[in-house]
């Protein structure tokens, strides 16, 4: 047997990004609250977790986005048989 190191996931996930083209910051909202974690908790295998509504609004100061009619966000990270690998350093 070989020796692993094993560590807790605390479900926290970061969204990291940056709007092009008509630049300008957004910021997640969750509660009703300005964060810049978005907490998606712990789901068993082949199972559904809690569902956390957020909102991602243009920063203060950021008035030039509400000009706009619409915006297009992209999902991206590696998959495995579980859905999205977690990483840690």
């Amino acid at each position: 047997f070989a020796t692993t190191n094993a560590s807790a996931n605390t479900g926290t996930i970061n969204f990291n990004g940056k709007i092009t083209s008509a630049t300008c910051t957004i910021e997640p909202e969750v509660n009703g609250n300005r964060t810049s974690t978005i907490d998606l908790g712990q789901a068993a295998i082949s199972g559904h977790g809690t569902v956390v509504d957020f909102k991602l609004k243009p920063a203060p100061g950021s008035n030039d986005c509400l000009a706009k009619t619409n915006a297009r966000i992209d999902w991206s990270g590696s998959m495995n048989s579980l859905g999205f690998n977690n990483t840690a350093s």
